[in-house]
């Protein structure tokens, strides 16, 4: 914290276990509304607020939040998380860095989780083992070409715990050919279970078609979030190549590293048009809004599937076109 602050040219004085001054994200004047606990005994240590505006509430209270919030005033727009990395990168060394894990600190949790991804099986033995395209997906109107692009099949093994079921796969963010995971919709009625993950497999950490939309996304710097797998393929379709699928109305904390790691800036929200994926849309907005951009898009059906491909591209691209 002291490296960063001197760094960041933030005058502050200690007193009483904290180093206090000038609120250096509003940029005010009053000496004893910055605070920052130094105490290494604390469970607060390293944490900041501010006294006058509650800038902390906007940002967080750990030091990347600092950064982004100093930044930010500085640059005088929002900084992103890429911005907050590079700009600490030459100041620390992140790889000698222990962040203290505390309950308002998500970003320490996240950095602390050390998840390993392990590949469950590569791209040609999903296509030896499924029905590609799924006969389910092209009688509701998906065209061969898409469904081959993002290898989705039927599973017809009776021995398979996906039997039955229309399979999505899911690629490794830096390898098209290796699964990590796999995503079944029942094409069954009766089952009550519409939707089924492979075990061991955490949607929270992934974004459904990631590995097709990531080029469009860095090149755009921006991202389409739709909430379900069939979602992407028709925007897909539509020529909408940088939509991805959040696996359901919730934006995660994982799923938006991977978004700041693409580099995104603009997120354009399309997630379902009812109650439960407006109040969605809003809590995204609420918890990401220091983050990214939000672009709003207005369509008329429940969901961006049931549009068709003349639909998007007469009504949805207008209104989004210089961010694909």
């Amino acid at each position: 914290m002291e490296k960063v602050l001197d760094s960041l040219d933030v005058d502050t004085y200690e007193l009483n276990g904290r180093l206090t001054g000038p609120c250096p994200v509003h940029g005010g004047d009053n000496t004893m509304a910055f605070n920052v606990c130094i105490d290494q005994d604390s469970d607060w240590y390293g944490a900041w607020f501010c006294n006058t505006r509650r800038c902390e509430k906007t940002y967080g209270t750990d030091v990347f939040a600092l950064i982004q919030g100093i930044l930010s005033r500085k640059m005088n727009k929002e900084a992103n998380f890429k911005d907050v990395m590079d700009y600490v990168r030459p100041i620390i060394s992140l790889d000698n860095v222990v962040l203290k894990d505390r309950s308002f600190d998500k970003l320490a949790k996240i950095f602390q989780k050390r998840e390993v991804t392990s590949e469950i099986c590569n791209r040609s033995l999903v296509q030896k083992e499924l029905e590609i395209p799924c006969p389910y997906f092209t009688s509701r109107g998906f065209s061969k070409d898409i469904l081959n692009k993002f290898s989705i099949g039927l599973c017809k093994n009776p021995n398979k715990p996906m039997y039955n079921r229309s399979i999505f796969p899911i690629f490794d963010v830096n390898n098209n050919d290796s699964v990590v995971g796999l995503a079944g919709r029942t094409i069954d009625p009766k089952e009550k279970i519409k939707w089924k993950f492979n075990s061991g497999f955490s949607s929270g950490n992934h974004l459904f078609g990631y590995n097709r939309a990531v080029d469009t996304i860095r090149r755009t710097n921006s991202v389409v979030l739709v909430e379900g797998q069939g979602d992407v393929l028709r925007m897909h379709e539509a020529g909408v190549t940088n939509t991805v699928g959040i696996f359901g109305c919730n934006l995660s904390d994982p799923q938006s590293i991977l978004l700041e790691n693409a580099s995104v800036l603009n997120i354009i929200l399309m997630l379902d048009n009812d109650k439960a994926g407006r109040n969605a849309q809003e809590k995204i907005f609420n918890t990401y809004k220091t983050m990214f951009n939000f672009i709003e898009v207005k369509y008329d059906t429940k969901d961006p599937g049931e549009l068709s491909i003349d639909q998007i591209q007469q009504t949805i691209v207008p209104q989004i076109e210089k961010y694909i």
